[in-house]
């Protein structure tokens, strides 16, 4: 059973989130301990950032009261970016959308994939509220405000 029309869609979500993280200068950084495999091999660093590689998509959320839809997305070594979908306005592919430059920049908490965020709609850009994220990592980060309002 269907639920209801497509509105929206963002094809290639992970590398448009890389595109939107180098467009808004968001910086990639090296982290020791080599490459990752399938990077093709063994380097002493490895270049990581939202700019450089998006690995995953985190979770989505639709903020009513703003009328925003959110997209969290990271990379292998912890780092998540908060993405606005930004309508299309090709009208040959009406439900086309793209990621705009990030909301927030949840860096340097976590050394492993994020598998969980938590967060209250419209918390990310809210002076005061405190984005809650889980990683492989073993760690729970509650990040302030300074990465929320970026």
């Amino acid at each position: 059973e269907t639920l209801g029309d497509l509105l929206a869609h963002v094809p290639e979500t992970r590398e448009a989130a890389a595109r939107a993280a180098a467009v808004a200068g968001i910086p990639t950084r090296a982290v020791p301990g080599g490459a990752r495999e399938e990077d093709g091999g063994d380097d002493d660093d490895m270049v990581c950032g939202l700019s450089h590689r998006v690995d995953y998509l985190v979770t989505c959320f639709s903020d009513c009261a703003a009328g925003t839809v959110l997209v969290a997305a990271g990379t292998q070594d912890g780092t998540v970016g908060v993405f606005p979908v930004v309508p299309g306005s090709d009208p040959a592919e009406p439900t086309a959308a793209s990621l705009g430059a990030p909301v927030a920049v949840l860096d340097g908490g976590h050394k492993d994939i994020v598998r969980a965020m938590a967060w209250s709609p419209g918390s990310i850009t809210t002076p005061g509220a405190h984005p809650v994220t889980g990683a492989e990592d073993s760690r729970v980060c509650v990040w302030g405000e300074a990465v929320a309002a970026r």
